[in-house]
C-alpha cells in the first residue's frame, strides 16, 4: 500500500484489475460446464468462486427466522408474503428465500454489497 499512497489511481487499478481477473477466471470455469458437467466440476467451480469471495473479504449472511426483517440490516421482504391473523408475527421472518452479501470496512463499518430476501408474514385481521 505505501508504493501506491501517492498514486490513489494506480492503486484502484490494480485492484481492480485483480477483481476483474477473478470474474474472468469464474466465467471461464463456467463456460467449461456443460450439461453432461460431473458433480466433482461443478463442486470445483463452486469452490474457486468461495475462495474467491473470501480473498475479497466478501461474507454471507441469511436473514434470522422469527426475527422482524426491518431490524435486520439488509434484508429485503420478498412480494410472496404469509398472511396471518398474529399480529405479533407481522414482519417476522418465514424463511430465508436468498443469501445476501457483506463485506466489513477497514473502520469496522459494514457495507452490504447484496440485500439477503426473505418470506415475511403479514398481519391480515380476520373479517368480521
Amino acid at each position: 500500500i505505501k508504493k501506491y499512497k501517492l498514486k490513489p489511481i494506480e492503486f484502484q487499478k490494480t485492484v481492480l484489475k485483480g477483481f476483474f481477473s477473478k470474474l474472468i477466471d469464474i466465467n471461464e470455469l463456467a463456460s467449461n460446464l456443460s450439461t453432461n458437467s460431473s458433480e466433482k466440476d461443478i463442486h470445483n467451480l463452486k469452490n474457486y468462486i468461495l475462495f474467491t469471495l473470501q480473498e475479497l473479504d466478501i461474507e454471507e449472511f441469511s436473514p434470522t427466522v422469527n426475527e422482524d426483517f426491518r431490524t435486520q440490516n439488509g434484508v429485503n421482504a420478498h412480494s410472496d408474503v404469509v398472511e396471518t391473523g398474529d399480529e405479533t408475527k407481522n414482519g417476522k421472518v418465514v424463511k430465508a428465500l436468498k443469501k445476501g452479501y457483506k463485506v466489513t470496512l477497514d473502520d469496522g463499518s459494514v457495507e452490504i454489497i447484496q440485500n439477503a430476501v426473505a418470506q415475511v408474514y403479514k398481519f391480515v385481521e380476520e373479517k368480521k
